[in-house]
């Protein structure tokens, strides 16, 4: 994970949140855990899409795979 987050340049919690996609939770459940909004963890998807250069959940989980 550490190795795609440098490439991505992802944040220590765009990399949680990406954790928790990959695991296949909600972004209400996300927010739960992480003890944020649940608005905060739309915003980090949205950078998460756009970093991996994707426009989908499921897309961004397939990329993920692609790249580990």
């Amino acid at each position: 994970m550490q190795a795609l987050s440098a490439r991505w340049s992802l944040t220590a919690r765009e990399s949680e949140v990406l954790t928790h996609i990959i695991q296949g939770e909600t972004n209400k459940s996300i927010a739960g855990r992480l003890g944020c909004a649940e608005r905060t963890v739309e915003v980090h998807v949205t950078h998460l899409l756009s970093k991996a250069q994707v426009e989908s959940r499921s897309a961004l989980i397939a990329r993920f795979f692609q790249s580990s």
